[in-house]
């Protein structure tokens, strides 16, 4: 029993192999193009808003934290 075991793993083993490469002969590498997908719209960026006297102290503050850390001052 254990001779037909033995004997017959080669052959499955050569069976899964011609299997795979078999399978892998008909890949297509580039998929069909679909001319309906394609949009044609374009995406416009909002208009900036100018900051305010509040906002600029605010990123003032900041640039200030960051210059004093990092030692710039």
């Amino acid at each position: 029993m254990k001779k037909y075991k033995i004997h017959l793993l080669p052959l499955i083993m050569g069976g899964i192999t011609v299997l795979t490469m078999a399978a892998c002969s008909s890949e297509d590498e580039v998929p069909p193009r679909n001319d309906q997908a394609v949009t044609v719209k374009n995406y416009k960026m909002p208009d900036p808003t100018p900051l305010t006297n509040d906002d600029k102290a605010t990123v003032d503050a900041i640039k200030d934290e960051y210059k004093k850390a990092v030692g710039e001052e």
